[in-house]
């Protein structure tokens, strides 16, 4: 793949890190509630706090973490993609190679498909090792 045609990765991913600033913003937001009001308990003030319509702290740091976990996981399959990328670039077989550069091409071509199949392998790996701790197990 030329270098021409890698994408952006900044511009793909924008919409994930606007995302995640939004849940980060939220829960700054909650902890200042959260905080507010257990301060407010701790002087033992009864005014009531604030009325502003803020999710839960507990509720905001979850989506905050799983927005954290989906940018985690685009960023490891757009790794992914790039070294599948790098290692599927395939020279094509001159007709007027002789037969030991036939050879040694078809050497190095064997020796990228045992890569690819490593790489494939080890990827396999960490994503059903990652859905078992999501799930717990």
């Amino acid at each position: 793949m030329a270098q021409n045609q890698i994408p952006e990765l900044s511009t793909e991913l924008k919409p994930n890190m606007d995302t995640l600033k939004t849940s980060l913003h939220t829960l700054m937001k909650s902890a200042g509630v959260t905080f507010t009001q257990n301060s407010t308990v701790d002087s033992v003030t009864t005014k009531p706090g604030p009325d502003i319509a803020v999710p839960s702290f507990e509720r905001s740091l979850e989506e905050f973490s799983h927005n954290c976990d989906a940018l985690l996981y685009e960023l490891k399959q757009r790794r992914q993609a790039l070294i599948l990328a790098q290692y599927s670039m395939i020279m094509p077989c001159d007709p007027k190679m002789n037969y030991n550069q036939y050879k040694s091409l078809a050497k190095s071509h064997d020796g990228r498909v045992k890569e690819l199949e490593g790489i494939l392998t080890r990827l396999k790996s960490e994503l059903s090792h990652d859905s078992d701790q999501a799930m717990g197990t």
